[in-house]
């Protein structure tokens, strides 16, 4: 064999080896095709996303100023379900409008027009009018996504709207729009949304246009509309508010700084130390793991419990205090003392707490007579009268029986228990 030929046997295995390269390379590409399709489609299906998106917003545009027109009066709208063609001009399928050339419209002829479907999802708008009397009006407008992948809808759901948020630009004042994903066609709120494929309102796509201030997705300033979700302000602070009306519960990580009074309508704890520039009110109990320290005065409709100090530059307001030392109420150890002339006076009953009696003591300090006549018994005489009690100091002459007599000083103590 000459050098530089090839044998048959030796071409004959070169080109068996090639064969079956080939075949390799070939099964190798056709097991990638179902995830190269699977990417395509989820390509196609985010573009589409984006489109579905920048449609939304420009139909919410024309939404708005359907409502701006209601607003001037020069629509006047009936409430319930309509087409997209509603909103297009007269001429290409809208209503005749006197306002409005018939080539003008609230959207462009060639929105979203795909066939016998609104959408690229291959589906039609919903579209409701509402009428909320003196609240305003109301336009939702919502489809759903179609996808060969539905464990992807939602995402793609929300896609849409977050390409309709960032187009949409500012509402003029008095108006606004919502953008929602995955939420009952009913809502407002964006915490509503669901992540459960098997529920249906997972991937819708929804905008509602309105000029009513409990949909407004935004605080008014004017106070007409109400805020349903929580503020996470990020580390940064709530400054120059007038006041806090919290109808539950307030948590605060650090000091409460509080300029004038405070009123708890029941019961405030803390686990260290109370301080107030100014009063501390509680209709309920004052909880405090140290102390309790104000510059005027410390107010509770119940009871004050300080695991150190009370400690007040003014005065501590409470109907009763506990002095565990002893086991009393303050009400039950405190006096109160006049001394009284004369008969037929009276004395007002304390204020005790609940399951303690009031109670009265006298003693004579001088007595006589109202002739000087020599006596055989001296005694006061006390008399219930509901909210007070008589006093009459009484002696008993040689002759008999006992009288009142109005020369006299008699000192009463009154006292809870």
């Amino acid at each position: 064999m000459k050098q530089g030929t090839i044998s048959s046997a030796a071409r004959a295995r070169q080109e068996g080896f090639t064969l079956i390269g080939m075949l390799l390379a070939l099964s190798v590409a056709v097991a990638a095709l179902p995830l190269a399709h699977k990417m395509m489609d989820r390509s196609t299906a985010d573009s589409s996303a984006k489109t579905a998106g920048n449609e939304l917003a420009q139909l919410s545009v024309g939404l708005r100023g359907y409502i701006g027109d209601i607003q001037a009066g020069v629509v006047t709208p009936t409430a319930g379900p309509v087409d997209l063609d509603h909103f297009r001009p007269e001429s290409c399928g809208g209503p005749a409008r006197g306002h409005l050339d018939v080539s003008e419209g609230y959207i462009p002829c060639h929105i979203a027009r795909y066939g016998n479907s609104d959408t690229i999802f291959g589906t039609d708008y919903d579209i409701e009018v509402n009428n909320f009397g003196t609240d305003g009006w109301e336009v939702r407008a919502y489809f759903d996504v179609l996808s060969n992948q539905p464990d992807r809808r939602g995402v793609l759901a929300h896609r849409v709207i977050n390409t309709a948020s960032a187009h949409s630009g500012q509402p003029a004042n008095g108006l606004f729009q919502n953008f929602l994903a995955n939420v009952p066609v009913n809502s407002n709120d964006p915490s509503a949304s669901t992540q459960d494929p098997a529920d249906p309102d997972f991937g819708r796509a929804m905008v509602v246009a309105s000029n009513r201030p409990s949909d407004d997705m935004w605080l008014r300033t004017d106070g007409s509309n109400e805020m349903n979700a929580n503020i996470r302000a990020g580390g940064n602070s709530l400054v120059n508010a007038d006041s806090i009306d919290a109808s539950g519960d307030m948590v605060l990580g650090n000091n409460a700084f509080i300029g004038g009074d405070t009123v708890i309508q029941r019961s405030l704890e803390v686990g260290q130390s109370i301080n107030s520039g100014l009063n501390i009110r509680a209709d309920g109990n004052l909880f405090a793991g140290n102390d309790v320290v104000a510059t005027t005065d410390v107010v509770a409709g119940d009871n004050v419990y300080a695991g150190n100090n009370v400690v007040a530059d003014e005065r501590v307001l409470a109907r009763d205090m506990y002095i565990e030392d002893i086991d009393k109420l303050v009400s039950q150890g405190i006096y109160n003392q006049v001394v009284l002339s004369g008969t037929g006076m009276t004395v007002q009953k304390p204020q005790c707490p609940a399951g303690i009696d009031p109670g009265v003591y006298t003693s004579i300090q001088s007595i006589a007579g109202e002739s000087g006549e020599p006596i055989h018994g001296q005694r006061v005489n006390v008399t219930d009268l509901g909210s007070e009690w008589r006093i009459d100091p009484q002696i008993l002459p040689p002759t008999g029986p006992w009288q009142d007599t109005s020369n006299s000083m008699t000192v009463v103590f009154t006292k809870c228990g």
